[in-house]
């Protein structure tokens, strides 16, 4: 079995079953600590991806949906909206049909 250093045993993390073997007999009290290190690394681009897509939502397609929103009032508890009644919100690319907001 050889030994893997701090820094090669990043790339090798991908394809080298040694590797863990090596960290889980001789990378006493950090092997725990590196498997988190990797796993964080490995999971950037997704937050970030959830980033960009939400910032674009803010920026085009939040205010068409606003707009459709009706004014809504609390008094002493109870919740009213003006008009009254069951309110549909239409989604501008047609993915789906529409959300029943109550």
């Amino acid at each position: 079995m050889t030994r893997f250093s701090r820094f090669s045993a990043l790339g090798a993390s991908f394809y080298s079953p040694d590797l863990y073997r090596d960290v889980v007999f001789r990378w006493k009290g950090i092997g725990g600590l590196y498997l988190l290190l990797l796993l964080a690394i490995t999971w950037i681009p997704s937050p970030a991806r959830w980033h960009f897509a939400l910032r674009s939502f803010a920026a085009a397609d939040s205010r068409a949906l606003i707009n459709q929103l009706p004014a809504i009032a609390i008094q002493d508890g109870v919740m009213s909206a003006n008009p009254a009644g069951r309110h549909v919100i239409r989604l501008a690319d047609g993915e789906r049909d529409e959300v029943a907001a109550a």
